[in-house]
């Protein structure tokens, strides 16, 4: 390790030292409870890198609301109501909304091993579980599409085409209209799978493993009519496909979660570029304003471990091979299980596993903020509202709404997880 990184690791370790680090409660407050912060402001800690003079930032905490065990990513719709999924136990997960100011609107209860909820443009959500993709408005499951095993939530295209993913039994990618019908399926591989995401051109991208080859891992690209493009395969017994994400050339970035964790660029089949971050990555990369690529790796919901945080480019040189510069990179003693945010001013946001929230400013480096109220740890991925709201979701069962000065999302290829605030896995989806 050089005298640099010595450094940042040493005053990194006397930062987070000196913070209230938050441990995995057991919360016992009935679902109705709703926990009114008001005004709470927490401010940045010392920086470890320093930034282009701009003042450390305040931010204040909205509300805090107790929802029920592990909720899922949060998703925001067009009028403002937050949708998660939270774990109720043998009976079934519920799909839970709540008003703009943090108020229960309504909860359905739905299968059992949900994933995150996604929204539609006409307001309907989509959720897919370990029995189906179910259709839900207001309290209501409109529709369900059975199978036989676990399947991802959707990805939706321009026209409303779900496709979604799913694995075991049922292992194929299916093509669904907003009405639940089925448009066309392929058959793959019955190893996990993740969630499709919808490029340029309406191409839909899949990522699985490949059974009896332990390992090894399939990225494929298939029109919108379910027409093989091209595929890339990879990896080796360490090797599990995490997320993707997809940029406007096309370029889908494969986020590894092995134990030695990699990020992948590839391209029309062909890898262009591999960053090694060790530990596993546990979530999609962002894409900046500039093209740069922010990633965030490790956390364990059984125990805290280390983490890495780097933000790169690619450049490409015509005529000549390209290189992966990488901008700046720290390793952390906290994981970082979740994928970064991008804000509207090029603020990036991201949280460790111990409930702490980080920025980055667009010039590079990065200030270290204070821990968030005391609601556990946070494994799954936030997103940003228009106003600059940063919506959080905690592993012990509360969800944050906390103000930022970044107004909205960044208008980049892709600034967070699925890409936009209702998760619709979609490059051309306007953020809001």
């Amino acid at each position: 390790m050089n005298d640099r990184k010595r450094f940042v690791a040493k005053y990194f370790f006397v930062v987070i030292a000196s913070l209230l680090l938050i441990s995995l409660g057991d919360y016992s407050y009935p679902f109705e409870t709703i926990q009114a912060f008001g005004k709470k402001a927490f401010n940045y800690g010392r920086s470890l890198h320093q930034s282009s003079g701009r003042p450390a930032a305040k931010y204040n905490i909205k509300w805090v609301a107790n929802v029920g065990n592990y909720p899922s990513e949060p998703a925001l719709a067009n009028d403002g109501t937050l949708y998660v999924v939270v774990e109720v136990g043998p009976e079934g997960d519920k799909l839970v909304a709540l008003s703009p100011s943090g108020s229960l609107s309504w909860k359905c209860q739905i299968g059992r091993f949900c994933k995150w909820p996604v929204v539609a443009q006409d307001g309907t959500v989509y959720v897919g579980c370990g029995d189906g993709l179910y259709a839900l408005r207001e309290n209501q499951i409109v529709w369900q599409f059975p199978t036989l095993d676990r399947c991802t939530s959707p990805a939706i295209g321009a026209d409303g085409t779900l496709y979604v993913q799913c694995q075991g039994g049922s292992g194929a990618v299916f093509a669904l209209t907003p009405q639940g019908i089925e448009k066309w399926s392929i058959a793959t591989p019955n190893g996990a799978a993740v969630a499709p995401v919808v490029g340029p051109n309406g191409i839909v991208y899949i990522g699985h493993n490949v059974p009896g080859l332990v390992g090894v891992r399939d990225v494929h690209a298939l029109t919108a009519n379910g027409i093989f493009l091209w595929s890339y395969r990879y990896g080796d017994e360490e090797d599990v496909i995490a997320a993707l994400a997809v940029d406007g050339d096309g370029t889908v970035y494969v986020s590894d979660m092995g134990n030695r964790g990699n990020v992948y660029a590839v391209n029309n089949g062909i890898r262009i570029w591999k960053y090694d971050t060790r530990p596993a990555v546990k979530s999609s990369a962002s894409i900046g304003l500039g093209r740069e690529v922010y990633i965030a790796s490790g956390g364990n919901w059984w125990q805290a471990e280390g983490g890495h945080v780097a933000a790169v480019i690619y450049n490409d040189i015509p005529g000549a091979l390209g290189f992966l510069d990488v901008l700046w990179s720290y390793d952390t003693p906290a994981g970082f299980p979740a994928s970064p945010v991008v804000g509207a001013d090029g603020t990036v946001y991201g949280f460790s596993e111990t409930g702490c929230i980080w920025a980055a400013p667009l010039a590079g480096g990065y200030e270290y903020a204070s821990p968030l109220p005391p609601t556990g740890r946070i494994y799954s991925s936030p997103a940003i509202g228009p106003d600059g709201t940063l919506y959080v979701t905690f592993y012990g069962g509360f969800v944050a709404a906390i103000e930022t000065p970044s107004k909205g999302a960044a208008d980049s290829d892709w600034p967070m997880f699925q890409h936009d605030a209702r998760r619709t896995g979609n490059w051309a989806t306007p953020q809001y």
